[in-house]
């Protein structure tokens, strides 16, 4: 980047500049190294990145060149697996053959650089970091995709249990209307004029439970995406993607599906039995009653299981002993901790800060852990700030 071609130069993103320098422009200004206080170490912030969209598998907030603290020279980078290395590919080049050349090409450092031995390279798909790597010092905690299906497969279930309850629903109300139906019929209205009113009415109700659907979106999508710590937020970028392009599709296919089926009730009736208040003789629907009816309450069971399970294994966690309280621990960074200090200097300090704070009341005791509890155990360059 041509912004960081002068040493010690700093991008940083919008929501860090705004809270470092408030409504200053960030341009040009100076931050002050932890590690060395002269003027020429001083940092000078060259540009503002746009904050990271929320989909992306890492959220820097601040970037640096690190050419010149850590030169090719040093022979110690080949045993380090700190960094993360991005390749752009064109969509043509197969990466396995990509992963085959670069790793004929590590056999052959390997005779310069014992460190390299029985060391492999392979590439994986942006696309695929979040739900499907697990690999140690990740950038920031994955996705896990066996939780998603399940709350997808959960997802569908109540949509099938809402369309089998509509179903049910305009059955009944097909049977309360049925000498009405048989009037029309004998006054001339056509089998397909009566099927038409149902997928009318159905499209009817879908149309408004959208809409209603669409303002309880945008009133609550904050205040739920703050209570469950999930972005639930739907980038106007990602409408055409191929997972909502699915939903959309199993949405509409099953919702036509359903406005179908009722009508098709109006083809089994017999006009001169409704007009006397009977239902045809035909017992042809009452099997997939029993059969749609039977599901529903299936899938209300085990929909109800698992909120039930759930609800355990969170009272569990709340209950179990931790052997401390959560609710009066604060963590916190040791900003020494990543400013290139020894361990005897970071530990000094560290030591300094303990007994400043230990002096009031309020803090009973203070330890320095590798890591935030909850948080993966490793050292990764991102967010170290």
């Amino acid at each position: 980047l041509s912004v960081l071609k002068e040493p010690n130069s700093l991008i940083l993103s919008e929501t860090l500049a705004k809270k470092l320098f408030g409504d200053k422009h960030p341009i040009g200004q100076v931050l002050d190294r932890i590690d060395d206080h002269s003027a020429e170490s001083n940092f000078v912030v060259r540009g503002v990145l746009k904050d990271i969209p929320e989909n992306s598998h890492f959220h820097a907030q601040v970037i640096e060149q690190i050419n010149d603290q850590w030169p090719e020279s040093n022979e110690d980078l080949w045993g380090s697996a700190a960094m993360s290395t991005y390749v752009a590919l064109p969509k043509s080049t197969d990466f396995h053959s990509v992963e085959l050349k670069l790793n004929i090409l590590l056999k052959r450092i390997a005779n310069e650089h014992t460190l390299v031995r029985d060391a492999e390279v392979f590439l994986q798909s942006i696309s695929a970091i979040h739900l499907s790597s697990d690999l140690k010092d990740e950038l920031e905690p994955n996705g896990d995709k066996s939780l998603l299906c399940l709350i997808g497969i959960v997802g569908v279930i109540i949509i099938l249990i809402a369309w089998i309850n509509y179903i049910n629903l305009e059955t009944a109300r097909f049977t309360s209307r049925i000498k009405e139906y048989g009037i029309r019929r004998i006054n001339g209205s056509r089998k397909i004029d009566l099927a038409i009113q149902f997928l009318v009415q159905f499209t009817i109700v879908t149309g408004l439970a959208i809409c209603f659907t669409a303002i309880i979106y945008s009133v609550l999508v904050q205040e739920i995406s703050l209570f469950s710590g999930v972005n639930l937020k739907i980038d106007p970028a990602n409408l055409w993607s191929s997972a909502l392009i699915i939903a959309a599709s199993f949405l509409a296919l099953g919702s036509i599906a359903v406005g179908i089926s009722p009508a098709l009730l109006i083809y089994r009736f017999n006009p001169s039995l409704a007009i006397k208040g009977k239902i045809s003789n035909q017992r042809s629907g009452s099997s997939s009653r029993l059969v749609l009816t039977t599901i529903q309450f299936t899938s209300s069971a085990i929909l109800i299981a698992f909120v039930l399970a759930i609800l355990a294994q969170l009272d569990f966690m709340r209950a179990s002993d931790k052997g401390l309280e959560i609710d009066h621990v604060i963590a916190i960074r040791n900003p020494t901790a990543y400013s290139g200090q020894g361990f005897a200097e970071n530990f000094s300090e560290f030591d300094r800060l303990r007994e400043k704070l230990l002096r009031y009341a309020q803090f009973k005791t203070m330890a320095s852990p590798s890591a935030i509890p909850g948080t993966p155990i490793g050292f990764i360059f991102v967010n170290l700030i």
